[in-house]
């Protein structure tokens, strides 16, 4: 008998990698973002990994979705942080870019 194994249950509905760009140092010295529950009508701070996710989204293949998503991800920080200090995306980082959008629009 082979294990079968677990789908992700948390899924990012906004990546972590955008998340951060808006996250902001607390005193903990850990980047958090600010969140705002309507039901509870109450503001607190989060992490982005704890920040824009549901749970169960996608039933069927949602570890080969979890995986694109991750390695879509992984590609765009780098991008980000170039972004960040100034520069230009060059084509190869642009069409990453492009990738990036796609993954959170499908």
């Amino acid at each position: 008998m082979t294990d079968t194994p677990q789908s992700p249950q948390k899924l990012h509905l906004v990546s972590e990698v955008l998340l951060k760009q808006w996250s902001q140092p607390v005193p903990t010295n850990k980047k958090q973002i600010r969140s705002f529950v309507v039901a509870s009508r109450k503001m607190s701070f989060s992490s982005p990994r704890e920040t824009c996710y549901t749970e169960d989204l996608i039933t069927i293949d949602s570890q080969v979705f979890e995986d694109t998503w991750q390695s879509v991800e992984n590609r765009v920080a780098p991008v980000l942080a170039k972004i960040n200090d100034g520069l230009q995306p060059d084509d190869s980082s642009f069409h990453t870019l492009i990738e990036f959008l796609a993954v959170h629009l499908t």
